[in-house]
């Protein structure tokens, strides 16, 4: 192989990583609701590619019941999290009201991190009011 056609190469592999994550992040939540919202039967959001999707009527109130009252009427459904594979690490996208939702429901101090054993809890107990993106440094894909 040419040192031309490796450069070639390597563009063609950057472009085809960054169209698949483009393309996974078209199915995230486009929109988001309010709990209250949702508790009230509006169980349905829509994806950034047009699709729709679903939250369980029973997560919902699971969820719901778990929050303080003067909290439950702004906290807002699908909470989108992101995780970074490079520092493993985990964080809310949405507002502070989502992160402190979280807390509530994880029985979390203020200063404690996200960690692999709550997402794992959250998708098992609460997994259609949860959305996990990757948060992908493309300048080290590129290195």
């Amino acid at each position: 192989m040419y040192e031309g056609d490796r450069g070639n190469a390597e563009g063609r592999l950057l472009k085809v990583v960054i169209n698949d994550i483009a393309l996974i992040n078209q199915a995230i939540p486009k929109t988001q609701i309010t709990l209250k919202k949702a508790l009230e039967g509006d169980l349905i959001v829509e994806l950034r590619d047009g699709s729709t999707h679903y939250m369980d009527p029973d997560e919902v109130q699971k969820f719901y019941e778990k929050l303080p009252n003067w909290m439950r009427w702004i906290v807002k459904v699908p909470i989108i999290i992101s995780f970074n594979p490079e520092s493993e690490t985990f964080s809310v996208t949405g507002d502070e009201w989502q992160q402190e939702a979280l807390r509530y429901v994880l029985g979390m101090d203020k200063d404690d991190k996200l960690k692999f054993q709550h997402l794992e809890r959250l998708i098992m107990e609460y997994g259609s009011l949860v959305f996990v993106i990757f948060a992908v440094d493309v300048g080290e894909i590129i290195k």
